[in-house]
């Protein structure tokens, strides 16, 4: 064996290419799950996790037999002294590998191991979407509060400063070709930026006043028209709900179908206002969707999943996920404390994260979701800013109104001038 230089060789096996799998079957356990493992329409499968494991048996050399999990309880737990699920495959000895991403959790049981983490969870709080804002409530959007007080305060000051000075060069000056009472409405007409005879002024003062009032106003008609454009270019809705505080206030209370999940809100004293209102429910979608639920995002499409929508029992749901994510793990592959080829694999599997493989491949998978539907869910487009835009009468519907309640009350006041001349 001295020949062989055996002590110089770190991988014995690699030596004798036992690492080599000659084409036999390796048991593999690896469900459909959105984004690992996906199902198209025409039967081919596509997502990360697969992806891996293709390459995986490339370089070993292994013809993978794809199973799920001999109970259809997918992940699994430990339970009343039993494994079950994929964990229970893997420690009974019914499958080799388990490829969908498990979370790593302290394992005490020490009867698997987990391979080299591939990747960064967040269980996050999916919550319904805002209702829309009504279309004529659009241009109040326009600007915040105090800057909507802020210009009638400014009109009020300036209708006051200008009655002012038209009352006092009316008493004083004798001048009375300008009426005190059409002050309102001219500061009103420069107020909405339309078009004003600054030549029928007499006096400077008011020239002055008016000229730095229709300055102020241009500005800030301008700012409203662009802010308009951009609000009728993208679907307005109220705020989301977006913090575990707001959630808690919001009355709503979060339903999964996970043991696993309930039992790490247990365990996990950090989350207790959320462990709180969680509770276990095995069919929890229903058509009154009220309520918050649990899914897992990866780290690369977390921030793509503001917004989207699901599809369960022939209805479509508007969802927003929650930012602030009460548990947060990484990921792994799980195979039996006893499989002899954990180094190689975790060799192959450390060589793809670092080529940057698997962050190409998500975000692939997050292009195809954002342009295919698939059968439960679709990020929603809907919420993205809509370039040249066509705008419809809907878009347009407040400047109609205002049209229609302007007619209707010229018409009464017409009557009105009318009913006053014929009996007065």
């Amino acid at each position: 064996m001295k020949s062989f230089y055996i002590k110089e060789i770190s991988n014995v096996r690699q030596y004798f290419l036992i690492n080599n799998f000659h084409g036999r079957f390796l048991r593999v356990i690896l469900f459909e799950r959105m984004p690992e493992v996906i199902k198209l329409s025409d039967g081919k499968y596509i997502g990360a996790n697969y992806r891996m494991m293709k390459i995986m048996s490339e370089k070993m050399n292994f013809t993978p037999v794809l199973l799920n999990s001999s109970d259809r309880k997918k992940f699994g737990e430990y339970i009343d002294g039993k494994f079950t699920g994929g964990l229970g495959d893997i420690v009974y000895g019914k499958s080799d590998i388990a490829m969908n991403g498990y979370f790593i959790k302290d394992n005490s049981h020490h009867l698997y191991v987990y391979l080299v983490p591939i990747n960064l969870d967040y269980v996050c709080i999916v919550v319904p979407k805002a209702s829309p804002i009504p279309k004529y409530l659009i241009p109040l959007m326009c600007f915040p509060n105090n800057v909507w007080l802020a210009i009638i305060v400014t009109f009020l000051l300036i209708a006051i400063f200008r009655y002012i000075i038209s009352y006092a060069i009316c008493r004083f000056v004798k001048y009375d070709k300008y009426l005190v009472k059409n002050v309102l409405l001219t500061t009103l007409l420069a107020s909405i930026n339309l078009p004003l005879s600054i030549s029928q002024y007499k006096f400077t003062s008011r020239k002055i006043v008016l000229i730095v009032y229709l300055m102020l106003m241009n500005i800030i008609v301008s700012s409203f028209q662009a802010t308009l454009v951009t609000l009728l270019s993208v679907p307005k809705y109220y705020k989301d709900i977006d913090s575990l505080y707001e959630f808690k206030n919001s009355g709503m209370e979060i339903l999964t179908s996970s043991s696993s999940i309930m039992k790490t809100l247990i365990n996990d004293s950090t989350v207790n206002n959320v462990r709180k209102i969680a509770s276990l429910n095995s069919s929890f979608i229903s058509r009154n969707f009220n309520f918050g639920f649990f899914a897992r995002f990866t780290y690369f499409k977390r921030k793509d999943f503001d917004t989207w929508e699901i599809r369960k029992n022939n209805y479509t749901y508007d969802v927003h996920t929650i930012s602030e994510c009460p548990l947060m793990y990484y990921t792994s592959f799980v195979v039996s404390a006893q499989f002899p080829y954990i180094q190689e694999f975790n060799a192959i599997i450390t060589r793809i994260l670092e080529a940057g493989f698997f962050l190409k491949w998500n975000n692939e998978l997050l292009y195809m979701i954002g342009e295919n539907d698939f059968k439960w869910m679709k990020r929603n487009k809907r919420y993205e800013r809509v370039q040249n835009k066509t705008f419809s009468l809907q878009d347009l519907e407040i400047a109609f109104l205002i049209l229609i309640i302007g007619h209707l009350l010229g018409i009464i006041v017409f009557i009105g001038e009318i009913l006053s001349v014929k009996y007065y």
